[in-house]
């Protein structure tokens, strides 16, 4: 089975919640489409976590933004988030960030996956579930895009576009932890419930915004 996230976000709480909660004897690979840091008190904690469970991440636009320190178009709560995490990243979490591919392309039960951030043209493009057209798949059988935070599967005769949702910031006004799974016959997006308080209490802590840890009770 394959296990498909996105938009992780630093939050370790929601991440280690998805890997609780899964049959890891089901699983046979893990990919991240891009925002492995951002907004959440975890980074390196959850650098960590990818490489110890074997994560195939590409880089998000927050990757991207603490790795060349260039915050062009991030709102003030999203900048500061970034520049306080490219402080707390240890060398090594930089090393393993500027290691990734901003789009990877990958077989897995005989189809052809591409997995981008955004879109196929426009890694920073925020393409929902009404623009995520067949023509998009070009010559894949599968697209994963992140980025939006929302969660959708469509399908098409010639494929299928999905876009797993968040998991540490969803955007959908549900506020539980969002991923989907993929057993080789049918795609499913699942949700599950985690401890919010903990990572509001360590935004506090952290003296992140106060909003970064607020919204996460209302998914938005």
């Amino acid at each position: 089975m394959l296990l498909i996230i996105s938009d992780v976000h630093a939050n370790l709480i929601a991440l280690k919640k998805i890997f609780d909660v899964i049959n890891w004897n089901e699983i046979d690979m893990v990919v991240h489409a891009g925002d492995i840091v951002g907004y959440n008190p975890f980074p390196n904690e959850v650098i960590q976590e990818f490489k110890l469970r074997g994560v195939k991440s590409i880089l998000g636009n927050h990757d991207r933004a603490v790795i060349y320190d260039d915050y062009t178009n991030f709102n003030p709560y999203a900048e500061s988030a970034a520049r306080w995490t490219r402080k707390k990243l240890t060398e090594e979490s930089m090393r393993y960030l500027t290691s990734l591919p901003t789009r990877m392309e990958f077989e897995y039960d005989g189809k052809r996956f591409l997995m981008v951030h955004g879109a196929p043209f426009d890694d920073d493009y925020y393409l929902y579930k009404w623009e995520a057209t067949e023509d998009l798949l070009g010559d894949y059988d599968v697209l994963i895009c992140g980025h939006t935070h929302v969660p959708f599967i469509n399908k098409f005769k010639k494929g299928v576009i999905i876009n797993p949702g968040s998991v540490g910031q969803p955007r959908d006004g549900n506020p539980r932890a969002s991923y989907a799974l993929y057993n080789g016959e049918k795609f499913i997006i699942k949700r599950v419930k985690y401890d919010i308080d903990s990572v509001v209490r360590r935004i506090a802590e952290e003296n992140l915004p106060i909003i970064l840890g607020e919204r996460l009770y209302f998914g938005r």
